[in-house]
């Protein structure tokens, strides 16, 4: 008997160890693909994205929130206004709630203003919850209702009744002033890289007349710096802005204080991250490092930036 527990724990040590080499040699090679995707797209420029007076970024679902009344969860939905466009970004997690419903409700948002939906990436926590996601499908709330034709925008292949997602691997228009930089490919975070081990990742940009390019990202898998490098390709303007996730939840000071670093050398007028996936020690390390230019990021709190 004891021979026989002694075996099966040899044996499932065994398996373990060898499911975690195997992954690591999966997580290796998914890097490896990633600088060669990296190395070999060619951005096309958008040329005549055109500008905005205004632009005001309302987060609809995040980690805080700014009034009681209103939900918070992990996940991310953020609602962008120019002076004639409203774009949405991301429809959080709704995970046994429907957060994203209610504060729409609370917040007088109606979901005929939205004029198209953007998807940063194809994670739970973005596409409204897990059940949808492991369908490549999304949804607004509990159920897939009709979204009467809504053009969304998306850097990997997504499904929905009655529509036909855009798939955005290069830098892509949605409205005047406001476009997506094009998917970039990150390697994937575990245990999701149990069920693919490469996924991409887009930010949107908003061109501010008399500004530059504020990006809003969901959560920053392909790094600042790149995503900053591709929106540099892509835009006729500097980037000035930088909202949303940047994913500092594990990153040490040294780490984020070379990010705050890079970020300065943008001269950046607006900058607001997350706490979607960023710990508050480091947040109040940006909100230090820019204190004329730092918000705050809550649902319900206009995050702005006006001529």
């Amino acid at each position: 008997m004891m021979r026989t527990l002694i075996k099966t724990l040899i044996f499932a040590f065994a398996l373990i160890l060898t499911l975690i080499v195997v992954q690591m040699g999966r997580q290796a090679l998914a890097a490896s693909e990633v600088e060669r995707a990296w190395g070999a797209t060619v951005v096309q420029r958008a040329p005549n994205l055109g500008t905005t007076k205004s632009l005001t970024i309302v987060p609809l679902v995040d980690e805080a929130a700014s009034r009681p009344d209103l939900q918070f969860e992990h996940g991310v939905a953020y609602l962008i206004k120019t002076d004639r466009h409203t774009v949405l970004m991301d429809l959080g997690w709704n995970n046994g709630a429907t957060p994203l419903r209610h504060n729409m409700e609370s917040l007088a948002v109606p979901p005929t203003d939205i004029e198209a939906l953007a998807f940063s990436h194809v994670h739970p926590d973005h596409v409204g919850g897990f059940n949808w996601w492991v369908k490549d499908t999304f949804a607004l709330g509990a159920e897939q209702t009709d979204l009467h034709g809504l053009p969304v925008y998306t850097p990997a292949p997504l499904t929905y009744p009655g529509l036909t997602a855009i798939l955005t691997a290069q830098p892509t228009v949605m409205t005047e002033a406001i476009a997506t930089t094009g998917g970039i490919a990150f390697a994937e975070v575990f245990p999701l890289s149990l069920w693919r081990t490469v996924r991409t990742e887009q930010a949107v940009a908003v061109n501010v007349e008399g500004k530059g390019i504020v990006l809003i990202l969901g959560c920053g898998h392909p790094t600042l710096e790149r995503i900053v490098a591709r929106a540099q390709a892509a835009f006729d303007a500097p980037v000035v802005g930088v909202v949303g996730g940047l994913h500092y939840e594990d990153k040490s000071p040294q780490v984020v204080s070379a990010s705050i670093a890079y970020v300065k050398t943008l001269q950046p007028q607006l900058v607001a991250l997350s706490p979607h996936d960023s710990t508050s020690a480091n947040i109040q390390a940006f909100r230090d490092a820019f204190p004329t230019s730092y918000q705050n990021v809550e649902v319900g709190r206009p995050i702005t930036l006006r001529p």
